[in-house]
């Protein structure tokens, strides 16, 4: 037995990530820094990460608001383990939240080595174990 259908000529595809993003559970807060430049930062936390991204959210709006497309030459993540992720940026969008009070920045990493996304690839795994176990 088999179905036959006629595939429509479009198709809409609403998912605008090629990756799947991971949220991260509300206790586990990681620090994020944005370094524009010299004494020109941001501190956030991470929201979600994916193999090509991440949400970054910020407890109130940042001083300097990055337009899509703009490069962030520095951003370190310092991962639950201790370990200090240091990569680039691509700003991709952002939105405040919870009036004003809230921030969150949508961004795209650039340029990650083999190595670098071994390590993104890895924390993602984690999260997603992490998640698994606590929704048991």
């Amino acid at each position: 037995n088999f179905y036959k259908i006629k595939f429509p000529d479009t198709l809409k595809y609403f998912q605008r990530r090629s990756s799947y993003r991971v949220r991260l559970l509300r206790s586990s807060a990681i620090p994020v820094i944005l370094m524009f430049g010299p004494g020109d930062y941001a501190k956030g936390d991470l929201y979600n990460i994916s193999a090509g991204g991440m949400g970054i959210k910020f407890t109130r709006t940042i001083p300097k608001k990055p337009d899509p497309g703009q490069h962030i030459p520095e951003c370190e993540i310092r991962f639950p383990d201790g370990e200090k992720f240091v990569c680039a940026l691509e700003a991709r969008h952002m939105i405040n939240i919870k009036n004003n009070e809230q921030a969150l920045l949508g961004v795209r990493f650039s340029k990650l080595n083999t190595a670098q996304q071994r390590t993104i690839n890895r924390f993602i795994a984690s999260l997603e174990r992490e998640a698994r176990r606590k929704a048991t």
